[in-house]
C-alpha cells in the first residue's frame, strides 16, 4: 500500500483497535443500576414527554429525569425496541459509539493540524511520505481507542451518557472546523444541531460555549480585517441554543442533588476540592492505574493538593501562551481538557454523587488530552530526529520512536482495557472488583453483601455486611444512617436464616438511629418495627410483638397511602398474630382490610 492510500485509510486502524480491544463488552450482562432501569422500560405515550422534565413519563430511565438527559432516554428506548431485555443490544450501541468517537477524534485531530505545516516548519504536509505530522491523528485516536480509563464508560450500560455525549461534542467541533474551511452554512447548522444534541445527552456539553469563541480567535488572520457582524451572529447562536436548553430543563434546576445549596457553589472553601479533582482526573488520563471502579475519596494530603495546583497552573499558563501564539492544536486540546473536567470537579466539590470521582468522567476530556499528548510526543521526536541535520532528510529515528513506543503503549493499554471490561460483567463482578480496589469503603461491602444474600451465599454476605458496618462507623460515626442501613441488611439476613436472637438487637439499634435521624413517624421506622414484631412472633413472644405491631400500624396508617402493599402486608401479619392468641374477631377485621389492599398486587 502506498503512503497516499495509507493516509486515506489510516483512520481504520484506531477504529479497529477500539472494536477489537472492547469486543468483550458484548458478553457483559446488566450491571449496577442497569437492572433498575432496563427491565422497567415502557415506551412513553408521547415521546415529547421525555423533553418535559416537569412531567416525566412513567417507567422512564431514572438518569434521564434526574439529570434531564432526554436523548439518553431515547437511546434506551430504541435499544429496548430492537433487542428487548437482552443486554447484548444495549452494550452493542455503546460499543459502536465508542468506535465512532475514535473515528471522530481522528478526523478532528487531522483538521486541527491541517494547514499548520510540518511540526518543525511552515510548509504543507507532504503526502508522498508518511511524516510525524501525519502521525498525530493516528496516535491520538489509537490511544483513545484503548485507554484503560474508558472501560467504565464503554463496558457499563449506564455509562452511555459520556460516550454518546462525546459523539455529539466531537461532531460539533469537527463540523465547526469544516465550516471555517468551507465557509458553507450547512456545516455550521449541523454543528449547532450537534451541540444541542450533546446538551440533551449530558450537561458537560455546556463547555462548548467557550470552545467556539476560542476557535474563532485562533482562526482570525491578523493580516485580514475582522468581519464583526457574521462573527457576532455565529457567537450568539450557541448562546441562544444554551438558553433554550436551560429553559427546557428549568424544572430540574430548582434544586441541587446531594443537598448542596447555591451558597456552597460560591464558597471559597470548595476550591481545594476542585484543585484536587483536577489533579486526580489529570492523573487518570495520563496514568490510569490502579483500576478502581468505586473511587471512595480523593487523596487528602497537602502534597497532592500542592502537586495538583502546580499542574493546574502549568496547564492554564500553557493554554494562555498557546492561545496568544495561535497554536491551534495545543490551545484547542488544552481548553477541551480544562473545560470538560470542570463538571467532574463540581461533582467532587459539591458532593453531587455517591463518589467524588469516576473513571467515566475522563472519557470526554481525554480526547483533548490525547491530542495534546500526541502533538508534544511527535514534536519532541522530530526535534531529536532533525538535531544536527540541516538537510532535513526523512526522520527515520522519529518513525522508530513513534512506532516502538506507540505500539507498546497501545498494546499495554488495550490489554488493560480488555481485562477491565470484565468488571462490568454483572453486579457481582462489579462489586467484587470495587471491594478489592477500595477495601476501606463501606458502600461496596454493603452492595456486595446484598448480591451474596440474593444468591443464598449467606456466610459471605454476613462478612460483607459486618465490614460495611465497621467501615461506616470508622469514617462516618456510629449514629450515621449508612451504619443503620448496613445493620438493617444484616438483621434481615439473620431473619431469613431464622437466627432471630441475632437479628433482634440489630433491629433495635436501627430503630434508635432511624428515629433520631429520620423522625419517629418515618416509613422506614415502621418497616423496621414490622420486622422486629415478626421476630418476636416467630419466637412465640406474642405479648412483646403486639405493641410493636401497633406502633408500626399507627405510623403506616399515617404516612402511607391506603392502598400501599406495605400496609397490606403489615395488616396481614398482625392478623396472624391475633389468630395465634385466639382474638379471631379482631383478626378478621384486619384480614378483610389486608385482602382489599393486596388483591390489586397478588395474582389470582
Amino acid at each position: 500500500m502506498s503512503w497516499q492510500k495509507f493516509h486515506r485509510w489510516s483512520w481504520l486502524v484506531p477504529v479497529l483497535l477500539a472494536l477489537a480491544f472492547n469486543f468483550n463488552v458484548l458478553q457483559n450482562g446488566f450491571g449496577w443500576d442497569d437492572e433498575s432501569i432496563i427491565p422497567h422500560l415502557k415506551s412513553p405515550d408521547r415521546w415529547t414527554d421525555l423533553f418535559l422534565p416537569a412531567q416525566p413519563p412513567p417507567h422512564s430511565p431514572i438518569s434521564a429525569y434526574l439529570h434531564f438527559r432526554p436523548l439518553t432516554a431515547v437511546s434506551y428506548y430504541l435499544d429496548h425496541w430492537l433487542w428487548g431485555d437482552r443486554p447484548f443490544g444495549f452494550h452493542l450501541s455503546v460499543w459502536l459509539a465508542h468506535a465512532l468517537n475514535t473515528a471522530l477524534l481522528f478526523f478532528l485531530a487531522r483538521n486541527l493540524i491541517r494547514g499548520v505545516g510540518p511540526l518543525q516548519g511552515n510548509g504543507s504536509s507532504n503526502l508522498s511520505r508518511f511524516t510525524p505530522h501525519d502521525f498525530l491523528p493516528l496516535v491520538a485516536a489509537s490511544l483513545f481507542a484503548v485507554h484503560p480509563a474508558h472501560a467504565e464508560a464503554v463496558a457499563w450500560i449506564a455509562g452511555r451518557n459520556d460516550v454518546f455525549c462525546t459523539s455529539f461534542l466531537l461532531a460539533a467541533l469537527l463540523l465547526y472546523l469544516r465550516f471555517h474551511r468551507t465557509h458553507r452554512a450547512l456545516p455550521f447548522a449541523l454543528s449547532m444541531l450537534a451541540f444541542f444534541a450533546a446538551l440533551l445527552t449530558k450537561e458537560i456539553a455546556v463547555g462548548l460555549i467557550v470552545l467556539f469563541p476560542l476557535y474563532e480567535f485562533l482562526a482570525i488572520n491578523p493580516m485580514e480585517p475582522v468581519r464583526w457582524k457574521p462573527l457576532i451572529v455565529r457567537l450568539l447562536i450557541p448562546l441562544a441554543i444554551l438558553g433554550l436548553y436551560f429553559w427546557m430543563r428549568s424544572a430540574t434546576l430548582q434544586f441541587l442533588p446531594g443537598g448542596s445549596s447555591s451558597s456552597a457553589i460560591l464558597s471559597f472553601s470548595i476550591l481545594p476540592d476542585i484543585v484536587r479533582a483536577y489533579g486526580f482526573n489529570f492523573g487518570l488520563m495520563s496514568f490510569p492505574y490502579p483500576h478502581n471502579p468505586f473511587i471512595a475519596a480523593l487523596p487528602a494530603s497537602n502534597f497532592f493538593l500542592f502537586f495538583s495546583a502546580l499542574i493546574l497552573i502549568l496547564l492554564l499558563t500553557a493554554l494562555a501562551l498557546a492561545t496568544v501564539r495561535r497554536q491551534t492544536v495545543l490551545s484547542t486540546g488544552l481548553a477541551w481538557v480544562l473545560i470538560l473536567i470542570a463538571p467532574a470537579a463540581g461533582v467532587a466539590s459539591l458532593h453531587l454523587a455517591a463518589t467524588p470521582a469516576a473513571e467515566r468522567f475522563v472519557y470526554a476530556p481525554s480526547a483533548g488530552f490525547l491530542v495534546v499528548f500526541g502533538w508534544l510526543f511527535l514534536k519532541g521526536s522530530e526535534k531529536l530526529s532533525f538535531a544536527g541535520n540541516p538537510t532535513r532528510t526523512p526522520p527515520l529515528p522519529a518513525y522508530l520512536l513513534v512506532i516502538v513506543f506507540g505500539t507498546g503503549m497501545i498494546g499495554l493499554w488495550g490489554w488493560q482495557s480488555w481485562n477491565r471490561n470484565t468488571a462490568w460483567r454483572s453486579p457481582l463482578t462489579f462489586w467484587e472488583t470495587a471491594v478489592a480496589a477500595s477495601p476501606e469503603a463501606g458502600f461496596p461491602h454493603r452492595l456486595l453483601g446484598i448480591q451474596y444474600a440474593s444468591m443464598g451465599r449467606y456466610s459471605e454476605a454476613e462478612e460483607q455486611f459486618r465490614l460495611a458496618v465497621e467501615d461506616f462507623r470508622k469514617t462516618l460515626g456510629r449514629g450515621h444512617l449508612a451504619v443503620a442501613d448496613s445493620l438493617y441488611d444484616l438483621a434481615n439476613l439473620y431473619q431469613d436464616q431464622e437466627k432471630y436472637g441475632e437479628a433482634e438487637p440489630l433491629y433495635r439499634q436501627v430503630i434508635v438511629i432511624w428515629r433520631q435521624a429520620l423522625g419517629p413517624d418515618h416509613p422506614d421506622v415502621a418497616n423496621v418495627l414490622h420486622n422486629l414484631a415478626l421476630v418476636y412472633q416467630a419466637e412465640g413472644r406474642y405479648a412483646e410483638a403486639e405493641p410493636i405491631y401497633r406502633q408500626a400500624l399507627a405510623i403506616s396508617e399515617n404516612v402511607l397511602k391506603p392502598d400501599d402493599p406495605k400496609l397490606g402486608a403489615l395488616l396481614e401479619n398482625y392478623a396472624r398474630l391475633l389468630r395465634s392468641v385466639r382474638r379471631d374477631d379482631e383478626a378478621l377485621a384486619l384480614e378483610t382490610r389486608a385482602r382489599e389492599i393486596l388483591r390489586h398486587y397478588v395474582p389470582n
